[in-house]
């Protein structure tokens, strides 16, 4: 876990820097190709961040009577956030 963490540590902090040389291109497709190509490495980092919550609320044990209130809220959010499974039309 920790080493995933400091993975999308990095990651952000890399998504920051062509975030700023983006904003010095010139050219307005360079500059839209290089944000669209940020925005889907910062999903996927994100959609990485949720893979690993599941499997921190995977080791959680479930115990009915005392359920947690942030381990419910945290697995509703997790649930909801998480990319489905996405088909490629034509």
């Amino acid at each position: 876990m920790i080493q995933s963490q400091k993975y999308e540590t990095i990651a952000v902090g890399i998504v920051q820097f062509y975030h700023l040389l983006a904003s010095d291109m010139e050219t307005i497709d360079t500059k839209t190709s290089v944000n669209t190509y940020l925005k889907n490495l910062i999903h996927y980092i994100h959609q990485n961040f949720l893979v690993a919550a599941k499997f921190v609320l995977s080791r959680v044990v479930s115990n009915k009577q005392s359920q947690n209130v942030w381990v419910t809220n945290l697995r509703k959010t997790v649930e909801q956030r998480i990319a489905k499974k996405i088909t490629n039309k034509g």
